[in-house]
């Protein structure tokens, strides 16, 4: 058996965030993440292995700012239970004596800083071993004599959040969650699960107009989940983001089609404005999101630089993909995810989006997956496109299995 008497720990610390999180780990158990996005936490997929490993601590405040925190081995005090708003358990295995927290800035990714040691007053020491790592968050402000005439902290006051460290003999005896929970200092925000930012990739319910603006992108190929970026004019960028003083143009354009060729009948794909950007006097950069798959019928210039044109709801077959069928183009995209050089030299993050396809249950979202992301010619990813589930997932393996 663990004997929580094998170690006291009683450390204050002030951790500051500007994403609205806290995290606790040790740098070397996540340098797997280096390949992987910053935003990897809020990944169901990335995060819950984690949290199952225990490797990662890790929770939203609910708001930037500094936060005072207390790392104990020991029970809450009498005025902290009073002021408790909600507690998360968490899984810990300490395999080097020391972890450390940190406000997001240095958690190991394809963009972070690895500057731990500059701060000591971060680490805590900690004997080797499993723990639960309970997080206790507190409405320490609402305890009187807790702020001063200038609305600060007083030196008595209590922390946000009291880390309580027990040892235990099996990680699995604690329960597991997948995705950062929401921990505020507030009894009108009891702790919740957090957000999910894993996009389904499967096709939006949209409604059909009569009448759509026309863009031709004659390079890249809309699947719905992703974004596509195009070049546009000045003016197309205004009829999309004008505005007059902080008012959108009522007229202003929101929804559209991208074709995938200039002479209908072609495939396309109804798409929604999401950001521009522009370096100096070079043309505007336009991303579009991708909801839903069409057949571009008619394709005609009117008064302005863009043409306009009618579709319809791209209709494809009605045949599905089995379970067994679903695990092999699993199996197939793990091994050509770490075999085939033009797939881990074009798509960015190829190790994270091969971990994301293989946590993907979801069958026309998995599709779309590796309709995107396998290697092909374009024609061929558009002939792709148009089939139905059960095609494209025979189309798929024969392209991976060839690598």
């Amino acid at each position: 058996m663990a004997d929580a008497s094998q170690f006291k720990l009683d450390q204050r610390m002030m951790i500051g965030t500007d994403i609205a999180s806290i995290y606790l780990y040790h740098p070397n158990d996540l340098k797997h993440r280096e390949t992987s996005p910053i935003d990897w936490p809020n990944y169901h997929f990335a995060c819950g292995r984690e949290f199952a490993a225990g490797r990662l601590v890790a929770f939203s405040t609910g708001s930037d700012g500094g936060y005072a925190i207390r790392a104990t081995s020991d029970p809450l005090s009498e005025r902290e239970r009073k002021w408790l708003c909600g507690s998360w358990d968490f899984r810990l295995a300490v395999l080097h004596g020391r972890v450390y927290f940190d406000g997001g800035y240095s958690v190991p990714s394809d963009d972070y800083r690895a500057d731990w040691e500059d701060y000591p007053e971060s680490w805590i020491e900690l004997p080797n071993g499993n723990y639960k790592v309970t997080v206790h968050a507190i409405e320490w402000s609402s305890e009187p004599g807790a702020l001063d005439d200038e609305g600060n902290a007083t030196e008595s006051a209590l922390t946000n959040y009291v880390v309580q460290f027990t040892m235990v003999d099996d990680l699995r005896t604690i329960p597991s969650s997948t995705l950062m929970p929401q921990l505020e200092c507030s009894r009108e925000c009891p702790p919740s699960e957090g957000y999910d930012f894993a996009d389904p990739f499967d096709e939006a319910e949209v409604e059909l107009a009569d009448r759509y603006v026309m863009l031709v992108d004659p390079l890249n190929v809309p699947v719905p989940g992703f974004q596509v970026n195009l070049e546009v004019s000045s003016e197309f960028y205004k009829a999309v983001f004008g505005a007059s003083g902080n008012q959108a143009l009522p007229d202003r354009i929101t929804s559209l089609v991208i074709a995938t060729s200039d002479q209908p009948p072609c495939l396309g794909a109804i798409v929604k404005p999401s950001g521009a950007s522009r370096e100096g006097r070079n043309p505007w950069v336009m991303s579009f999101d991708v909801k839903r798959l069409v057949t571009v019928n008619t394709m005609e210039a009117g008064d302005s630089e863009w043409s306009h044109g009618q579709v319809e709801f791209l209709e494809r077959a009605p045949a599905e993909v089995d379970l067994s069928q679903v695990k092999q183009l699993k199996d197939a995209f793990a091994a050509y995810a770490k075999a085939n050089s033009d797939y881990r030299a074009k798509i960015e993050n190829p190790d994270f989006e091969a971990e994301r396809i293989e946590a993907m249950n979801q069958t026309a979202g998995l599709l779309n997956l590796l309709i995107h992301h396998v290697q092909m010619p374009r024609e061929r990813r558009i002939e792709l496109l148009k089939l139905s589930d059960a095609d494209r997932a025979k189309r798929l393996l024969t392209i991976m299995e060839g690598n």
